[in-house]
């Protein structure tokens, strides 16, 4: 059994990195503990497929989350920036296996106006040979996920090295 969401906890993490504004009023505290649940969820459902090949975590839940700001701060930051934005916990599981370690292999979008929006990311897992996780959503705003992507170069060759927080100016 996982540790519950503790609410005020949330607050404060949500106080922390600068999101009060948009996910601190009761409803949108309630509605972020309803989709990290839905979150821890759906990352256990992914890595359970890989059993011990993947170097990442069996398991992640309000604990280890707690545990992940004090450690890596920046690895939460981008978390809760996309949970502000309604991501989908499909790809908020994505985008916490590659803070984790896991690397991006392949993004496909197919996106034509007043359409559905498909997004696939497909995953690289650490510590497995030939180890990759799919992750689909045909959620529109899951789009807002590619903002976060950090592009570089690799041998001249395009590389998605991980996700990072965007710079929210404080008032």
């Amino acid at each position: 059994m996982s540790a519950p969401i503790d609410k005020e906890a949330l607050k404060s993490l949500v106080a922390a990195h600068g999101l009060s504004a948009v996910i601190g009023t009761p409803a949108g505290l309630e509605s972020a503990a309803a989709r990290l649940g839905e979150f821890f969820s759906c990352y256990r459902e992914h890595r359970g497929r890989h059993g011990s090949a993947a170097s990442l975590p069996a398991a992640q839940d309000w604990s280890s989350l707690v545990h992940q700001d004090r450690t890596n701060p920046h690895r939460v930051q981008v978390l809760l920036q996309a949970l502000a934005f309604v991501c989908s916990p499909e790809m908020l599981a994505m985008l916490w296996m590659v803070q984790l370690g896991a690397s991006v292999k392949a993004i496909h979008v197919d996106h034509e106006r007043e359409n559905v929006t498909k997004l696939s990311v497909l995953l690289d897992l650490p510590g497995a040979e030939e180890a990759t996780e799919e992750f689909k959503s045909t959620e529109h705003w899951d789009l807002a996920l590619l903002q976060f992507a950090a592009l570089t170069k690799v041998d001249e060759q395009p590389v998605i090295s991980g996700f990072v927080a965007l710079t929210i100016p404080r008032p």
